[in-house]
């Protein structure tokens, strides 16, 4: 959900060119989700404006660019993987990373796995979000760039 969000954000920047339209866009997403989706989940929907919020600030302060986009992706890609650790820590407790710790080293104990190789994939997984967030963030980019044509074309 966040690579589409990412996509949305970016692509919708070259058409909402002026300051908070990405703020509002998630305003209304977020309540959205709040009230459509199953059950009420306050989670996605802190997480929805936060986003928006982070692609605002990028975008406003750096300028609307492939770089900036890039970043604008990879920004909110590393954000959703911190905001699952950050929620269950607001409603689980800090307890809940030692319950974590332990699942993970018997785990890797059954099936007889060196630290090294299971640091070594826990690190791979922020690195996969960034690869995507990046990704995302280029095509909605490109993806703006030709609205923007199309709109430029028609007028």
């Amino acid at each position: 959900m966040s690579l589409a969000a990412i996509f949305i954000l970016v692509s919708a920047r070259s058409v909402l060119n002026y300051k908070g339209s990405l703020i509002l866009l998630g305003i209304v997403t977020a309540t959205f989700r709040l009230f459509l989706g199953v059950g009420f989940n306050i989670t996605p929907f802190v997480a929805i404006l936060i986003e928006s919020l982070i692609a605002e600030i990028i975008l406003n302060r750096v300028g609307y660019s492939r770089i900036s986009s890039v970043i604008t992706g990879a920004s909110v890609m590393i954000y959703t993987l911190l905001h699952g650790l950050i929620m269950q820590a607001v409603f689980l407790g800090m307890d809940i990373y030692k319950v974590y710790y332990e699942l993970v080293l018997s785990f890797t104990n059954k099936i007889g796995l060196s630290e090294n190789v299971v640091l070594i994939a826990l690190l791979t997984v922020p690195v996969i979000h960034l690869t995507f967030g990046a990704i995302s963030a280029s095509f909605g980019y490109s993806v703006g760039r030709q609205i923007q044509k199309l709109m430029e074309n028609e007028k």
